[in-house]
This record gives structure tokens, C-alpha cells and sequence, in this order.
């Protein structure tokens, strides 16, 4: 776990490549459960979810839709990389030198009008920039959400609701 590291640069992304905001799913021998966010249709256009599940009860599947529509309406602010300047601060070579790939961390970003986000997220990889001529070292990270959720099998899609990562 990491937090507050001093970093000199973050890369965030806010895109609506996940977003779904109309689901209409039916499970065999059922009747069509339909959900809809009607703000979330009107900022971004109707992103439809249409899919047979293997559901006992619509109430199932509609229990289902409610929790996914919860969680996909509107885009999720990620972090994607960070880089930090180990070589100023003694103190941040162990964090630096001690994390790997597949580690789980917290990040800590704050704004400039003060408030701050914090994500909990995988490192996906790791790459140390040393320069002896300007005495530099740089140390950047790639990341992904730690609170993905897992796939379903069957329902899970590669590059829908999911991203491929190795830990």
C-alpha cells in the first residue's frame, strides 16, 4: 500500500467506453427486464446492454440490471500512470524499489483547489528512468483499478466492463 507519494506527474483518463445506460436483459423462458438512466441517456446517448442470462427469476435478472446500471451510467474518473521523482527524497526508495507488478496501492491525488481523490488500484508495470550525467531517476508506474469486477462466465466480455491485466 502507497499513499501520498510525491509525484510529479498523473495521468487520469473520464471516457465513456464503459458506460452502459439502457439494459434489457432476459433470461430464458422469461419476460424482458428493462432499466434505464434517463439522465445518463440524455449526456451521453442511449449505450444499450441486450443479453440472454441462465437467471432463475426475472427478478431476479432485474436485481441484476439495477446493481449494473448502478455502477456503469456515468464514467469513472481512472488513474492510469504516475510518475515520481525518487531520487529527491531518501525516504520513498523502499516504496519505489520494493513494489511490483500485480501490487495493490492506494494513490492519493490532490487538486488544485484542494480536494483530493484517492483510488485504489493494481500496478500493471514499472519502468526506472536513471540518468547519471543529470543525476535524475524516474520512476513511472501503470495502473488499473483494483475494484474491477471479476468476469461472470459467460457474461464477460474482453474491452466491455472489463480490461485484460496480469497479476
Amino acid at each position: 500500500m502507497m499513499a501520498n507519494l510525491p509525484y510529479v506527474d498523473v495521468v487520469n483518463t473520464f471516457d465513456t467506453h464503459e458506460v452502459r445506460n439502457v439494459y434489457q436483459w432476459t433470461r430464458k423462458n422469461g419476460s424482458t427486464q428493462f432499466v434505464s438512466d434517463a439522465n445518463s441517456v440524455a449526456r451521453y446517448r442511449p449505450i444499450a446492454s441486450v443479453k440472454q442470462t441462465i437467471n432463475v427469476s426475472d427478478s431476479d435478472v432485474l436485481s441484476l440490471i439495477d446493481q449494473k446500471i448502478a455502477e456503469t451510467s456515468l464514467p469513472i474518473v481512472r488513474i492510469d500512470s504516475l510518475k515520481v521523482n525518487p531520487r529527491q527524497d531518501v525516504n520513498i526508495w523502499e516504496k519505489a524499489l520494493g513494489l511490483e507488478f500485480g501490487d495493490r496501492i492506494s494513490v492519493k491525488i490532490v487538486n488544485p483547489d484542494t480536494s483530493s481523490y484517492t483510488d485504489e488500484l493494481w500496478i500493471e508495470s514499472i519502468q526506472h528512468n536513471v540518468n547519471a550525467s543529470t543525476q535524475t531517476w524516474a520512476w513511472n508506474i501503470t495502473l488499473s483499478p483494483a475494484s474491477s469486477s471479476g468476469w461472470v462466465l459467460g457474461q464477460a466480455k474482453l474491452g466491455v466492463g472489463t480490461r485484460f491485466a496480469y497479476t
